[in-house]
């Protein structure tokens, strides 16, 4: 995995007990291809596919903040709404280390053997949203 700090910006003049990372990563440039390409804004019902695929994409992003801010990945959280009250700014909000009060920009790119159980799910994903549609559109 090369991971590495494209920009940090410091609040430390706030009371802040987080740092908060913003990333640009190839597992999320997948994942979101994924999205596109089934027109997924389109469906009225909350896919766990999509959840599956989110959870698959923070485990790498995750992993990847923890070694690069040396943290316990554990305090790595992924928030939708990390930069600002509405979800416009998603990223991860990290605890216990060392940048405290400090807004991180990271790029992120994985290498094939970290992609593998994502691209692997990929394989099935399809299917499994043809499923669910399906099951939600015969109610």
């Amino acid at each position: 995995m090369n991971a590495s700090i494209k920009n940090i910006r410091d609040y430390s003049g706030r009371p802040v007990k987080r740092a908060r990372v913003f990333t640009e990563s190839n597992a999320t440039s997948i994942a979101d291809d994924w999205f596109n390409r089934n027109k997924l804004w389109s469906v009225e019902f909350k896919s766990k596919t999509w959840s599956k695929l989110g959870r698959l994409v923070n485990k790498i992003n995750r992993d990847a903040i923890s070694s690069l801010l040396e943290c316990n990945v554990k305090d790595v959280v992924y928030s939708a709404y990390c930069g600002c009250s509405c979800p416009c700014s998603p990223g991860y909000n990290v605890y216990n280390t060392n940048k405290n009060g400090k807004g991180i920009w990271v790029n992120i790119e994985a290498d094939d053997a970290e992609l593998k159980p994502l691209n692997d799910y990929l394989k099935i994903a399809d299917l499994e949203l043809q499923v669910e549609i399906i099951k939600h559109t015969s109610k």
